[in-house]
């Protein structure tokens, strides 16, 4: 019994990732007693008599929630699968992205693709992506009623709100042409350049330039620094980009998440 115990609790501990503990509710469903434990413990738990228990994550503090992040353990301690609520293209907890993926997700940054279940990590993040994003992020703000528009952004578009949003807090300044081209793939100097606009322009407390591909003159050069002084990009260390920041490379859904994350930190 208490091998099959063990080995149920470790796949409840996989499926949830990085959560190290659980809310647990112990007797009938009529007749619940609520006892908090840590993993580590669950077994002098069933011990001392338990006939049913439930796991549920941290933050799901509705009793009546149940859904799909609900284990049940019966009295002869019977494994009832947990659906696994993960994008199915984001699961190998090693990745450096994972625990940024669902820090974005939990919090309503990114919702991934409904239509399949995937966050494609590699795929490159588009403008709208990326403005999208950081307006979430902010709350989803009201942009004013003058906010400036842009002539290929329009009215019923998802990331509409989120681009005025940017535009008023001088985030973007779009094209010369008027346009904002929000399908265009994100580049890596761009998005940290969005990034550090809405952190506020932070000044840069370093003389030393921590990447080999930027210089003093280029106008991302602050937000590169600032983003090496305060963990938020650390570039690249091996290949071609190697002691690079490499502004001119697609940014990926992976790196964008990641650097929301670490900015949140």
């Amino acid at each position: 019994q208490k091998s099959a115990i063990s080995a149920a609790m470790h796949r409840q501990k996989k499926a949830f990732g990085e959560h190290g503990f659980y809310y647990v509710s112990v007797g009938e469903f009529d007749s619940f007693t609520r006892r908090d434990v840590n993993v580590d413990t669950y077994d002098e738990l069933v011990e001392d008599g338990a006939q049913t228990v439930f796991f549920w994550k941290p933050g799901a503090h509705d009793w009546g929630v149940w859904r799909n992040q609900l284990t049940e353990f019966t009295k002869d301690y019977l494994w009832e699968a947990l659906e696994d609520d993960r994008f199915v293209d984001v699961r190998d907890e090693s990745k450096y992205y994972y625990d940024a993926v669902y820090w974005a997700r939990d919090n309503g940054i990114t919702k991934g693709y409904a239509e399949d279940n995937t966050f494609r990590p590699e795929e490159g993040c588009t403008r709208a992506q990326m403005v999208t994003f950081l307006w979430r992020m902010a709350g989803q703000p009201e942009p004013s009623a003058d906010a400036k528009k842009f002539s290929d952004v329009k009215s019923n578009a998802y990331y509409y709100k989120a681009v005025l949003w940017a535009a008023e807090k001088e985030i973007t300044k779009g094209y010369q042409d008027g346009t904002f081209k929000p399908d265009e793939t994100c580049l890596r100097e761009h998005a940290m350049t969005f990034l550090y606009r809405y952190a506020g322009k932070p000044a840069v407390k370093t003389t030393k330039n921590p990447f080999n591909d930027i210089k003093a003159s280029d106008y991302y050069y602050n937000a590169c620094v600032w983003a090496s002084e305060n963990k938020i990009a650390n570039g690249y260390s091996t290949g071609e980009h190697a002691g690079g920041f490499g502004p001119k490379l697609e940014c990926l859904r992976e790196h964008i998440v990641t650097f929301l994350y670490r900015y949140s930190k």
